[in-house]
């Protein structure tokens, strides 16, 4: 009993004072390693832009065209520092407002339910969004069977081929079990939060939706009343 007590409590501690427990990426041998980055005092930050296509590749989720992914990584200096989505916000050339990081939970609802809507009849593909998760949490939302009409790799997506009522060739979340497994990928892949003194790297999530293909964009960090700035080159 004492022994369960006192792995309860640094479960408890490390859920309060460490990294969520988010998987995020993993962090490059130096910040200068990004394309672009900037070394402050007490931190270093580097971060990614990625392309539409890159983030088709990377992700199941249908993000493309609803949604600017940047990947970013925080270089803890002497001291820890507060690692915090919230701390970042997005400017977009041609787009009045400004962008702050999407939770993974609402982004898997809100793309619930544009899926749900877009319905219509007919004989397409349809089928369900498949995601295996490094640890797999949540193993009840990765079948295990296995058959010729199933296309199930490790981050990659799944889909049997049949009647349905989608209307893309990727098949669209329209279920509960499509919501969870979005969230659950967007969760692994974010930016892991909470005190750090070790580098810590993740996606960040932005509703810009349809922008010009040679926009610019803007990454801007908040810490201690200070900004810093990082603008992606143009692609």
């Amino acid at each position: 009993m004492k022994k369960l007590i006192q792995t309860l409590s640094v479960a408890l501690l490390s859920g309060v004072f460490g990294l969520a427990s988010s998987d995020g990426t993993r962090p490059r041998s130096e910040v200068n390693k990004y394309p672009v980055s900037i070394e402050k005092e007490g931190y270093s930050l580097g971060a990614r832009l990625l392309s539409e296509m890159e983030v088709s590749q990377t992700f199941v989720t249908p993000l493309k065209g609803k949604y600017v992914v940047v990947e970013v990584a925080l270089y803890p200096g002497n001291a820890d520092i507060a690692v915090d989505n919230r701390d970042f916000v997005l400017q977009v050339s041609g787009k009045d407002q400004i962008f702050h990081p999407q939770k993974p939970e609402l982004i898997a609802a809100g793309l619930q339910r544009r899926a749900s809507s877009a319905r219509r009849t007919g004989v397409v593909s349809s089928g369900t969004i498949g995601y295996e998760s490094r640890r797999e949490r949540y193993p009840e939302a990765y079948p295990g069977r296995r058959n010729r009409n199933d296309d199930i790799r490790s981050g990659g997506p799944r889909a049997t081929i049949g009647v349905g009522a989608l209307r893309d060739r990727r098949p669209r979340p329209s279920t509960d079990r499509d919501r969870q497994v979005m969230k659950t990928e967007l969760e692994d892949k974010s930016l892991p939060e909470g005190y750090t003194g070790s580098p810590a790297a993740g996606h960040l999530y932005f509703a810009v939706g349809k922008h010009r293909k040679k926009a610019v964009h803007r990454l801007e960090y908040r810490r201690n009343g200070e900004t810093t700035v990082l603008v992606f080159p143009r692609k």
